[in-house]
């Protein structure tokens, strides 16, 4: 069995990757600000976490699937967000499709932490992420 990864947003995107994740053997720690989105987790396979930095916690690997600027902001950098919770050394991939600005705010303080962010935004529509027809377009420190 493969570590377990955290998954912060599991909205139409974020179910998705859980399912795929799961079907190939990765167990899964989500979170999500919706109740209903983390009962169709819960029933996916996954382990519910109460906020973003319990999702994040203990994690090399923490996905974040969000829609905007604004939402990537507070699941990473505000109270009980993913960075809270994540320890050095850990990876955190952003899937959303935000400005570069936004991306470089998250690594910088990130970094702070011994975080390495890696931008990953997901080209596919939700059904191709189900399908595990998505691709990643994959940036981030070349040694990582």
């Amino acid at each position: 069995m493969a570590d377990m990864v955290g998954l912060i947003g599991t909205g139409d995107m974020g179910q998705g990757l859980l399912v795929r994740l799961i079907k190939a053997g990765v167990p899964v720690r989500a979170f999500d600000v919706s109740a209903a989105n983390l009962d169709a987790a819960r029933k996916a396979g996954a382990e519910i976490a109460p906020t973003a930095a319990d999702a994040a916690r203990g994690m090399h690997i923490i996905h974040l699937l969000v829609r905007t600027d604004d939402q990537v902001l507070a699941a990473a950098l505000g109270p009980d967000g993913a960075l809270e919770g994540a320890g050095e050394g850990s990876r955190l991939l952003l899937h959303s499709t935000i400005l570069p600005d936004t991306t470089r705010r998250v690594a910088e303080a990130a970094a702070k932490k011994g975080v390495t962010v890696i931008d990953a935004p997901i080209t596919a529509v939700p059904d191709r992420v189900h399908a595990g027809e998505a691709t990643f377009l994959v940036g981030g420190p070349d040694d990582v």
